[in-house]
């Protein structure tokens, strides 16, 4: 009952109905009649849910062994569900099933990216003397998938600013992933005081070793406030 619950939490699961049924047992739930509707799920809700409604049918979504949703089919009339009526609702199920979990997929995997990409836009633009940062990501048309683009701003100790923009090939988490690994490789590369041209060879190497992406740019300035020389 509790992995149920977990997985429909705003359904309140012990609710007696065709559909919480299938719900908990991942069986259909046949209601051939409203007489029969009543006997089964008898209460003051049964006349409200029976308006309109001669028979019930609830089917539960499922992939594998777990159940990822139920779907819920009322007729006007009473229907004695026969074989070829039950096949076709198990087949448009199935494919609704997988419908469901690709777009689970794709929307944690969206929602993981996201946090990830915003994660590596710089946040101390207001921290460097002298400075004022501003950036804007936007992205090219109108996929939704999230990139590998980050930039970067960060004071180093000697009164320098380090600025990096870069973009790893591809889409999805893996590229957001890669990118994580190369700003904070060059991040520690410019903190530890390698000039840009140096650091970009250090992190070329390390590309190979930290990532999976086959290419990646960047560029890398290093300005002096002092002389004005980047």
């Amino acid at each position: 009952a509790e992995e149920i619950r977990s997985r429909f939490p705003s359904l309140t699961i012990d609710v007696p109905l065709p559909t919480t049924d299938a719900a908990r047992t991942g069986s259909p739930v046949m209601v051939t009649s409203a007489a029969d509707y009543t006997r089964r799920y008898p209460g003051p809700e049964a006349a409200a849910f029976l308006e309109n409604t001669a028979s019930v049918l609830a089917w539960p979504l499922t992939v594998g062994a777990s159940t990822v949703g139920v779907i819920s089919l009322r007729w006007r009339k009473p229907q004695e569900f026969e074989e070829g009526q039950l096949a076709f609702v198990a087949g448009v199920a199935e494919l609704i099933a997988q419908a469901l979990v690709r777009a689970r997929s794709y929307a944690d995997e969206h929602a993981v990216t996201a946090v990830l990409q915003q994660a590596v836009m710089p946040r101390t633009s207001n921290e460097i003397p002298g400075l004022t940062v501003g950036t804007c990501y936007r992205q090219a048309g109108n996929t939704r998938a999230v990139g590998g683009d980050w930039c970067d701003v960060l004071a180093l100790p000697d009164g320098r600013t380090y600025l990096a923009v870069g973009d790893v090939a591809g889409h999805g988490i893996t590229a957001a992933e890669d990118m994580n690994q190369l700003r904070n490789a060059a991040r520690v590369l410019a903190l530890q005081g390698h000039e840009p041209g140096s650091l970009l060879g250090q992190v070329g190497r390390m590309t190979t070793l930290v990532t999976t992406c086959k290419f990646a740019t960047m560029i890398v300035a290093i300005l002096d406030p002092e002389t004005g020389r980047i």
